[in-house]
């Protein structure tokens, strides 16, 4: 064991490894360079690199695109263009049972996918309850609802009222 002299190693037990060294002061190194752990390490930096130059150009199509509707086969999107071609889009029937009046998050949802469809070239047709039992009502998201989207109200069985008759409720509390 005298200089850079390499020493065996012995099995200790299932998963580790030993070495015999013999008494005395010596500095031991071992090192483990295998050649999978590199290999695949070009591989990970190969492929990062790659996802880096897909993002990017992912990035700067999209932006081209919003910039210049025109050369990619489109039109502007303008309130003009997009009431103009309201009879060509796509329709979707949003059953919710949360809807304005009624608070909460589920409502939000709702509300904000509504909102923003038509953006998408999808105009949204809305079912709802007409006198929804809500745990929570929040009348100032009636005004945040787009006056040209179909809201169609109908009768339903009401199980919130039959909790309310049971426990004594006969309010229902402002959402805040």
């Amino acid at each position: 064991m005298k200089g850079d002299q390499e020493i065996p190693l012995v099995q200790s037990n299932y998963a580790l490894r030993g070495a015999e060294i013999p008494a005395g002061d010596y500095t031991l190194t071992m090192d483990f360079h295998p050649v999978s752990y590199y290999a695949g390490m070009k591989v990970v930096w190969i492929g990062n690199i790659i996802m880096l130059l897909l993002i990017a150009g992912s990035l700067i199509y999209h932006k081209r695109k919003k910039l210049f509707p025109e050369k990619f086969g489109g039109i502007k999107r303008t309130r003009k263009n997009q009431a103009k071609n309201r009879n060509n889009m796509k329709k979707v029937l949003i059953i919710t049972y949360y809807w304005p009046p009624a608070g909460g998050p589920g409502v939000q949802r709702m509300l904000k996918f509504a909102r923003y469809l038509p953006e998408f070239g999808w105009e949204p047709v809305i079912l709802t309850v007409e006198n929804g039992e809500y745990p929570a009502r929040d009348e100032t998201l009636l005004s945040e609802v787009p006056g040209n989207i179909r809201v169609y109200r109908t009768r339903s069985f009401e199980p919130f009222s039959l909790y309310k008759n049971f426990s004594g409720t006969k309010k229902i509390r402002p959402y805040r």
